[in-house]
Parts: structure tokens; C-alpha cells; sequence
């Protein structure tokens, strides 16, 4: 337990372990999954807003969401579930995004 670690940590470590419980990632320790999968995320979004994704919003759909599909893939779970989670994700921020006004995020292009 590190009290400096959020409370958007908890909830994904929380994440971690329904996953590892319904069998679809390997039980590698839930907190130090969750810590390598916050470190994945906050070093792809360090460098989205430095701009080394480019300017047009596509560090997301292009480079984050394939970097965490790979990760979980690697880890156990299937690709295409994976890839039907992660679909999932993004409609529901999508839709949260409009509906807090600000724009969606684009959509992955191959």
C-alpha cells in the first residue's frame, strides 16, 4: 500500500484483479500488473500532450489503445476479446465525451 498512489489507481488495480479473477490475464500480482499498466498509459500520455504523436488527436486510437491491446495480449488474454473490451471502452468514453461537450476521439485507422 502506497497512500500517494490515487484513487484512479485503486480503481484500475481493482480492474486487474476482476481480470485476473475471470481468467483473462495471468495472475503476474495484481498490484504489480496494475502498477506496469499505469506506467504504460501515463508514459503514452506524457508524450501525447508533448506532442510526438502529432497535433490531430490520434496518440489514442493509433498508438494507446494498440500499446494496451498488445499488453493484455501478452499477458494472457485473447485478441479478440481484447479487442472487443477495448472497442467497448472507447464507445463509453466516446459517449461520455459528448456528452461533457468536448470532442470524441477518432477512430483508429489501419
Amino acid at each position: 500500500d502506497r497512500p500517494e498512489w490515487a484513487v484512479s489507481f485503486e480503481g484500475l488495480h481493482a480492474v486487474v484483479r476482476r481480470m485476473i479473477a475471470a481468467g483473462r490475464i495471468r495472475d503476474e500480482g495484481s498490484l504489480a500488473t496494475a502498477a506496469r499498466l499505469w506506467t504504460l498509459c501515463h508514459g503514452a500520455v506524457t508524450l501525447e500532450m508533448a506532442g510526438f504523436f502529432g497535433n490531430e488527436g490520434r496518440g489514442l486510437a493509433q498508438i494507446m489503445l494498440p500499446l494496451l491491446g498488445d499488453t493484455l495480449v501478452g499477458i494472457g488474454d485473447e485478441r479478440d476479446r481484447t479487442a472487443a473490451s477495448l472497442a467497448t471502452a472507447m464507445e463509453l468514453f466516446s459517449s461520455t465525451a459528448l456528452a461533457a461537450g468536448r470532442a470524441a476521439v477518432p477512430a483508429r485507422t489501419s
